[in-house]
């Protein structure tokens, strides 16, 4: 994060409270996960099927809203993961978030975790998914459009109102700016936010992901996924719409 980006966010003007700075200093680099040459396929096949197929999609499979994974470990105040199996179950949440009609309304991610855990994706891919994903450049930019969707009004701004009342997925990685995310979560006039943070969380629960899942497994099998498996997957589904 840059200081003119630290400036920028420490002067906007905040209606009811003071919004405090983010940390000036850069952002602990996150270790280099492997790609798995699966994920990306699957998400590509989804894209290319959205574009010319009206079928029922083949291979993801949607469990009921209280049973995806970003609320299973994700919480409205926020979660963390971590462990080797860690990016793996992102990944799979991701997946899950942008590929089932009910449960989530939107995807809010950075573009340096998306990169990190899917790598980069066409732009067309993106495109066919629209309002589904919100891609941000910083921080700062991720926190804004949490605060302006946790806002009851906000519920009109989604296009589709049968995912109106659904809560927006968040992926973050705030690092030293945890305190930070912490208080925007704890101040949201809405509780319409379930927040999956990439690495241990000082203000509520952290799982730890073992390579082939979570210690205590939940009521559902989970299936970790890899960068090309999260593509593939994501692909699959867009190519069906």
């Amino acid at each position: 994060m840059t200081n003119d980006s630290v400036r920028t966010l420490a002067s906007a003007k905040a209606p009811a409270r003071q919004r405090p700075s983010l940390i000036d200093a850069a952002r602990s680099r996150l270790p280099s996960w492997p790609s798995a040459p699966a994920a990306i396929g699957r998400f590509r096949t989804h894209v290319q099927r959205r574009s010319i197929h009206k079928h029922p999609r083949p291979d993801t499979e949607c469990n009921r809203p209280d049973e995806l994974l970003m609320s299973l470990f994700g919480a409205p105040t926020g979660a963390g993961v971590i462990g080797p199996g860690a990016p793996g179950l992102e990944r799979a949440a991701l997946v899950e978030a942008l590929t089932c009609k009910d449960g989530i309304a939107q995807v809010v991610i950075e573009d340096a975790d998306f990169i990190r855990l899917v790598g980069h994706l066409a732009d067309d891919h993106l495109e066919a998914l629209g309002d589904r994903i919100y891609l941000a450049e910083a921080l700062e930019d991720a926190i804004e459009l949490i605060e302006s969707k946790t806002k009851p009004e906000a519920a009109t701004e989604i296009h589709d109102l049968s995912r109106a009342s659904a809560p927006i997925a968040w992926f973050a990685s705030p690092g030293q700016d945890s305190d930070v995310v912490h208080e925007i979560l704890q101040a949201g006039t809405n509780p319409n936010v379930v927040t999956l943070i990439s690495g241990p969380w000082a203000y509520g629960p952290t799982h730890y992901i073992e390579v082939d899942g979570p210690r205590r497994l939940p009521r559902r099998p989970i299936e970790l996924l890899s960068a090309q498996e999260t593509i593939m997957a994501l692909r699959t589904h867009i190519q069906s719409l």
